[in-house]
Parts: structure tokens; C-alpha cells; sequence
């Protein structure tokens, strides 16, 4: 068994970390009903650890699936993706063509804003792997593809998610373009129905539920922190902390994961893999509230100076790490917002060439859910404030967190190097890859002393003499 699945087991859900009853959300398929007369279990999301009045199941509709490139309403599987006629269009006319981007920035593809910059959209397309090739035949053969046809049929999307179907899997390409609504004019801004608007306000307040007791710098914890420095004589003492402190997060976060609704779909594999691609990136967003004027405020109350933090992330990641918290404060998220702003980011889709890497099963599914947090996300945006167009900002951050997350490998290396130095928690060791280690009280005097010694020598010049 995967260590990690014995964790995800064993630790508490959100409803035992906060309080022991959690009123039930209502479905937004049935908040248009006249009359409620009972409300769906969170039970059957907390893996029947609450008991309450289960409700009748709605009727079944058709699911309504989304562009891939800027979130509007899918007509069907374009050239290999999900897409609307307008995004469809446009990579049939811009395939082959290149485009410079006049903001020299990341722009954000949204249906309001998918015309302001040809450069980014079509870079979106690709990276989503829409590619000429993908185009269906006329007539389809009902014989089983061989290994062969079906490796190369991947090949032109190693740099993204393939959508194409295999035959020793289900094909649901062809039902999903039966079930699909008709695409709304490509022109007209993203103005989603009454139903829409029930279905995102239903995934933000189920967000927020869980993932609000497993967090560690919420509001009302931070105003119940009592400040005060650390004392902490080597870097080596420092680093152990933030060892422990992502570990002790990291550990708070897996009920969330295991437990929000949007990844019942995946499989308790899935889940892991991508844990595991974006823990990082997930403590760095939950922290963002500890990086202050005076220092990095651990959970506890203790403050890091900032000193002491850029020699332990050195190579400018712990630079890029207190920029991207500026850049999250400035978002001025709500604790809501933050909830689904880390969803999407443990949604963002794989490489194929991570998919094979990792046996990740589900990625059609992986990629629908991502859709709809986009649209979530978008939708709670502009209705804070539209003229700010919040959501344009998104993608930049996205791409700020993934090569912070990237760079964090530079500080994993220093750990390996010194394994003889830190005691490794068995949670830290399996998200990370970093041999579990166990330091002892003896062992840890010993190195200090040595450490201490190291430095006095270096001081004096004498290091490199012996």
C-alpha cells in the first residue's frame, strides 16, 4: 500500500477539525424547486462520517461542458479538444500562423477577452493540444487500433493532454458531442444562466466548507496568534523548521483533498499524483498570509527574519516566493476565493508525457473539472468588481507558482545532500521524494557542534587550509 493512502486515511475530515455537525448545501439542480423538502447528505462527500436526510435525486439533465481555450459554452471536440465555434475557428485560420504578444505579458483567454491577443490564444490552443492532425475521420473503423497507430496518434500531443479515445478504454468523445447544448455566439461576453450561477455558488460554498478548518492562517487564527521570534542559531535549525512547517500542512490540506466534492470523480491515485506535482505550490498559496514586514510568520506565532529565509531559499526563489505572496495579497482573495483559486491549480491538466510518466487514469475528467473552476473562478471574479477584470490576472499567477514550485527542487537537493542533518517527517518523504530520515537528540548535538565548528573555521579562514 502507498504510504501516503494509509495518511489520507487516517487523518481527520474537515467536519472533525471544525465542528461535529456541518449543515447540508443544497444541489443547485434543486435550489429552482418550489418546494424543498429535504437537502443532499454531506455524508455522501464525507464518506458517510455525518449522518443526515439524503434527498431524491435530481432529474438527470444534460451536462453542459465548456471551451477548453477561453471557457465559453463547447460545441464539441475540435481538433482533438473540447472548444466553442469561435476558439474553433480561430485555430483553423491560425494554425500554422505566429503571432508576438503587444503586452509581452500573459494574457488571460477568457470570452470577453479571447480577440485582445492572438499571440496568447493561439499559444493556449497549442498548449492544450489542439493540433490539425486531431481532426475525426468521416467514417470510423470499428477494428481495434494497433499499439503502434495508437503511440503515434499521441505524438503531435506530448505537449499536452491528448483527448483522442483508445480502444482498451471507453470513448466518450462521441456521447459528450450528443450531449452538448448548442455553442452561444462566439462574440458575446460570458453571461451565464440562472442555473450556471446556482451551480458555481453551490462548488465555491462546498470549497470553502472543507478547506476553511484546514487552514492554518485563516482570519480568525491569525488575529489569535500571539507574535514572537525564533530563536534559531543555523540554517541548518531553520530549514528543519520549514520542513516541518510544510509537512504539518501539507498533512492539514489532505482532508480537503480527499473529502471536496469536484474530486469524487478521481481516483484516490489521482488525487496523490496530484498532490504531489502541486504540494508546493499549494503550501506557497496557503502561506502567502505569513510573509510581513518583520519576517515569515510560522503557524505558531514565531517570525523568521527575512535574513535568514533568503540564505535558505537562495537562487533567488525565496525572492520570487515573497513576490508571488505580494501578488496574491493584491488579488485581496476572499477565503472563498482563495479555496477555489488552489483548485485550480491542483486541476491544472498533465503532459502526456507525465500522464505515461505517472499512470494518471483520468484526465478527461481532469480537465472538464478544470473548465469549471475556471468559469467559477471567473464568474465570482467579475462579480466583485468587472471594470478590474480580475480574472485577467490569473494566468499570470499560474504561471508564477509553477516556476516557483519548479525552483523549489533547488532547496529538496540541499535536504538529499544533508540528509544526515534533518529528521524527515514520512509524509514530507513521499510528497517530495526525499529519503525519510530520523535524527535523534544525540545525533542532532553532535552535528550542530560541527556545524558551529565549520563556521568558526570559515570565519577565521582556516576551512580551506584543512
Amino acid at each position: 500500500m502507498d504510504p501516503l493512502d494509509s495518511v489520507i486515511n487516517a487523518v481527520a475530515s474537515p467536519a472533525q477539525l471544525s465542528v461535529n455537525v456541518i449543515n447540508a448545501v443544497v444541489s443547485p439542480t434543486l435550489l429552482s424547486d418550489k418546494v424543498i423538502n429535504s437537502v443532499v447528505s454531506p455524508a455522501q462527500l464525507l464518506d458517510n462520517v455525518i449522518d443526515s436526510v439524503v434527498s431524491p435525486k435530481p432529474p438527470v439533465e444534460k451536462p453542459v461542458r465548456y471551451c477548453l481555450i477561453c471557457g465559453d459554452k463547447s460545441s464539441g471536440c475540435h481538433y482533438g479538444v473540447l472548444t466553442c465555434e469561435g476558439c474553433k475557428k480561430f485555430f483553423c485560420r491560425a494554425y500554422d500562423k505566429e503571432y508576438q504578444c503587444r503586452y509581452k505579458t500573459p494574457c488571460a483567454i477568457t470570452p470577453k477577452t479571447r480577440n485582445d491577443c492572438k499571440a496568447c490564444r493561439l499559444k493556449k490552443c497549442r498548449e492544450v493540444g489542439m493540433h490539425k492532425q486531431s481532426q475525426p475521420p468521416k467514417l470510423a473503423s470499428n477494428r481495434p487500433q494497433p499499439i503502434d497507430t495508437i503511440q503515434q496518434s499521441l505524438l503531435p500531443a506530448i505537449n499536452n493532454v491528448s483527448l483522442q479515445p483508445t480502444n482498451n478504454r471507453p470513448q466518450p468523445i462521441d456521447t459528450i458531442q450528443q450531449s452538448l447544448e448548442p455553442a452561444n455566439n462566439s462574440q458575446q461576453p460570458f453571461n451565464p444562466t440562472q442555473k450556471e450561477k446556482f451551480e458555481f455558488a453551490w462548488i465555491t460554498q462546498h470549497i470553502h466548507q472543507f478547506h476553511l478548518p484546514t487552514y492554518g492562517y485563516s482570519n480568525e487564527r491569525m488575529m489569535m496568534m500571539t507574535i514572537k521570534d525564533v530563536e534559531l542559531k543555523t540554517n541548518t535549525e531553520t530549514l528543519q523548521h520549514f520542513i516541518n512547517e510544510i509537512d504539518s500542512d501539507i498533512k492539514s490540506f489532505i482532508p480537503f483533498a480527499r473529502n471536496v466534492p469536484l474530486l469524487n470523480d478521481l481516483s484516490s491515485e489521482d488525487k496523490i499524483i496530484l498532490l504531489k506535482r502541486h504540494a508546493f505550490s499549494i503550501y506557497l498559496v496557503r502561506s502567502a498570509p505569513a510573509f510581513t514586514d518583520c519576517g515569515f510568520l510560522l503557524k505558531n506565532g514565531g517570525i523568521i527574519a527575512w535574513e535568514k529565509f533568503h540564505k535558505l531559499f537562495y537562487g533567488g526563489l525565496g525572492i520570487k516566493m515573497k513576490s508571488f505572496a505580494t501578488a496574491i495579497e493584491l488579488m485581496h482573495f476572499s477565503e472563498a476565493e482563495l479555496g477555489v483559486f488552489l483548485m485550480l491549480i491542483m486541476l491544472q491538466p498533465i503532459l502526456m508525457k507525465d500522464v505515461v510518466k505517472t499512470g494518471f487514469d483520468n484526465v478527461f475528467m481532469l480537465i472538464e473539472n478544470y473548465a469549471l473552476i475556471s468559469r467559477t473562478l471567473y464568474y465570482k471574479l467579475s462579480t466583485r468588481d468587472q471594470k478590474e477584470r480580475l480574472f485577467d490576472k490569473i494566468q499570470g499567477l499560474l504561471e508564477q507558482v509553477n516556476t516557483i514550485n519548479n525552483l523549489h527542487n533547488q532547496t529538496l537537493d540541499l535536504i538529499r545532500k544533508n540528509l544526515i542533518c534533518f529528521s524527515v517527517p514520512r509524509l514530507f518523504s513521499e510528497i517530495f521524494g526525499v529519503p525519510r530520515t530520523v535524527l535523534d537528540e544525540e545525533v542532532a548535538e553532535h552535528v550542530r557542534r560541527i556545524k558551529e565548528s565549520q563556521e568558526y573555521l570559515k570565519s577565521r579562514g582556516l576551512l580551506n587550509i584543512l
